[in-house]
């Protein structure tokens, strides 16, 4: 089970939050592992934001240095915070990016959702077709 749990904020914010007791205090005395799982997640996100002309920007609400084991759990709540996460979408050949449209998260309650990255059925359901979306690359 992951550490990362996905509070949605609005239409184009969210929360991006550790859950205390999915941590690994014992096996990651020094708290790399928690950001190194932290930063995947934001770079997965991101590279399927981009994958559906999305632009997936991000905040930490602490240094890094904050998340070791010690400072988890003296924390108050079962959820940290830690870091906010904007997505905009990219229209061609226009800079900066324009801001989403209503339901456009990919992240309900820690699953990706298909229908916001706009994958059928059948496509959700389809590991290569999944992959190939990763890879940027069409499931037609």
């Amino acid at each position: 089970m992951q550490p990362w749990r996905v509070r949605i904020l609005s239409d184009d914010r969210a929360d991006l939050l550790i859950e205390r007791r999915r941590t690994l205090p014992k096996e990651d005395p020094t708290g790399s592992f928690i950001i190194l799982t932290m930063g995947l997640f934001i770079e997965a996100l991101g590279i399927l934001a981009a994958n559906r002309s999305f632009k997936l920007d991000y905040e930490l609400y602490q240094a890094p240095s904050q998340f070791t084991p010690e400072h988890i759990a003296n924390a108050e709540g079962a959820l940290l915070p830690f870091a906010q996460l904007s997505l905009t979408r990219e229209e061609a050949g226009e800079s900066p990016a324009v801001p989403v449209s209503s339901g456009q998260w990919a992240v309900v309650s820690g699953q990706w959702s298909a229908q916001a990255w706009r994958l059928s059925a059948r496509e959700a359901g389809d590991r290569d077709c999944i992959m190939r979306t990763a890879r940027y690359t069409s499931c037609g």
